[in-house]
């Protein structure tokens, strides 16, 4: 007879293969058995076996339905959206576009991540490590603005800060105007909450004076405020 000890090892093997009402089942009727290890073993064997055929009925198309429960997730998560203090949202390609990735081996992902461990100094200190996040995410002054016009009766670019976003980016007032000293366009005037640019005549005069605008206006936008090229969130 074997021992209840015994059964119960030989059970465990394949508690993953069955469900738990079955083992249940199995275990009330084998511990009062007289049978040796070997009737043992075929037992439980035909009884894996017989759970496994009534799995899937005959003539099941089990390729299709294979098929439909890897592609039918992956297609519903597209993006996943991640908060973490001091950053708004990261969005991470994941669900069908990720799996396309991975199949066609793409030399850059659409949003590679990369995970950055700090130092003593930093790794228990959550303000400072948001204070690092916001020095290594690259922000420019589209990311801290509201609007960014040209105003084509005074030859001049207007941009309205957004306060809130400056706060969520770490961004300073000193930061951006310094940004914008570096483009050296014109002279620059603080009007409350919005930024003047003024774009001297002799290069704002005649036809060219749209597309002159236009193409400051645009080097305005991705004018670099701080962080690492790249670096997109943090």
């Amino acid at each position: 007879m074997a021992s209840q000890k015994l059964l119960e090892k030989k059970i465990k093997k394949i508690e993953k293969l069955l469900p738990k009402s079955i083992i249940n089942e199995l275990l009330a009727k084998l511990k009062d058995l007289d049978i040796s290890e070997d009737k043992l073993d075929k037992i439980i064997k035909e009884v894996v076996k017989e759970y496994r055929y009534v799995e899937v009925d005959p003539g099941e198309a089990v390729g299709t339905v294979a098929a439909q429960s890897i592609g039918e997730p992956s297609t519903q998560m597209t993006l996943r959206t991640f908060h973490y203090a001091g950053v708004r949202e990261l969005n991470v390609t994941l669900g069908l576009p990720r799996l396309i990735e991975i199949v066609d081996a793409r030399r850059e992902p659409s949003t590679p991540i990369m995970t950055v461990y700090l130092d003593e100094e930093h790794r228990y200190d959550k303000t400072k490590a948001i204070e690092i996040a916001r020095k290594i995410e690259y922000t420019t002054i589209e990311n801290v603005a509201k609007t960014i016009d040209v105003d084509l009766l005074t030859s001049s670019i207007i941009i309205v800060l957004d306060k809130e976003m400056m706060k969520d980016k770490g961004v300073t007032l000193e930061q951006i105007i310094k940004a914008l000293e570096r483009l050296k366009i014109g002279k620059i005037t603080i009007e409350e909450e919005q930024i003047r640019i003024s774009i001297p005549q002799q290069e704002a005069e005649g036809i060219v004076k749209i597309s002159k605008l236009n193409k400051l206006r645009e080097k305005v936008t991705n004018a670099r405020i701080k962080g690492l090229k790249g670096v997109k969130r943090a």
